[in-house]
């Protein structure tokens, strides 16, 4: 699960489109998450140069939310159970990758882009990052040997 959440981050840097520098959570980030989450409990900040990420607890679920210095939201994700990713991914992730075992699964929802998921197997040799369409549409986001 961590890999995949770094490679979120990864992803995030590149979405982020505000780069100030700033070492403390601005008024307006926490703001922002007050209002896109309220009752949001254990907030646990991480400040990037390129953004800002809250790690916390909403309603019984551990959530990663992503901000911009300005306090914008960029997206957020959840871990989820295989059985939550749409139905046509998993017949192809049955058909193509039937020697892979799914590590992680992970539910991102970008505010400009709608939901994503994003799937780690691995067959004790490779290890793939899988990009899932909410339609279900299976592509490789990252391959890399063991």
């Amino acid at each position: 699960m961590k890999h995949l959440m770094l490679t979120f981050a990864f992803i995030l840097t590149v979405a982020a489109t505000s780069f100030a520098a700033e070492n403390e959570v601005s008024f307006n980030i926490t703001k922002s998450l007050n209002k896109n989450f309220p009752k949001a409990e254990n907030v646990k900040w991480t400040v990037k140069k390129e953004f800002v990420k809250a790690n916390f607890t909403w309603h019984d679920t551990k959530i990663e939310a992503y901000y911009t210095q300005d306090g914008d939201l960029i997206g957020m994700g959840r871990s989820v159970d295989k059985d939550r990713l749409p139905l046509a991914s998993l017949n192809v992730i049955d058909q193509k990758y039937a020697d892979y075992t799914i590590t992680d699964a992970v539910e991102f929802t970008y505010t400009d882009k709608g939901t994503s998921y994003y799937v780690a197997a691995n067959n004790g040799t490779v290890k793939v990052i899988l990009n899932i369409s909410v339609e279900g549409e299976v592509t490789v986001f990252k391959k890399e040997k063991l």
